[in-house]
């Protein structure tokens, strides 16, 4: 087991503690990368600019998502960069995303799971 899978390993763990979900609730928004986790949709814009509309993630656990991002972002700090932020982090809001569109109540332990499960899919380069 590789430092990276150690630390999903350790964060999926964090993730059962009652603990770590009071201090998610504290989270800034992530945002960034053309990526947005919001409690709200934003206004729809009237023109788009050269870099295309960014990928909102729209739920009340904005906040706690957020965070496990942030974790994200650490753990894989060596292995980001420029060139491939964008897809790394789109890839997390689409799974945020599309863990929504299965169960629009989707509740916060299944948003976690799909953003851990995303990431571990990035890391085995899939």
């Amino acid at each position: 087991m590789d430092e990276i899978q150690k630390n999903l390993q350790a964060l999926r763990e964090q993730l059962q503690e009652p603990a770590t979900r009071r201090e998610a609730k504290k989270s800034p928004l992530f945002g960034g990368a053309d990526v947005s986790f919001v409690l709200k949709a934003p206004a729809p814009k009237a023109e788009s600019d050269w870099r295309g509309a960014p990928t909102y993630v729209v739920t009340p656990y904005a906040r706690e998502l957020s965070w496990v991002v942030f974790q994200l972002k650490e753990i894989f700090s060596k292995q980001l960069n420029y060139g491939n932020k964008y897809a790394f982090y789109g890839r997390l809001a689409e799974a945020a995303n599309a863990a929504l569109e299965q169960n629009e109540a989707a509740g916060l332990p299944a948003l976690w799971a799909a953003l851990l499960e995303e990431a571990e899919k990035l890391h085995a380069g899939t």
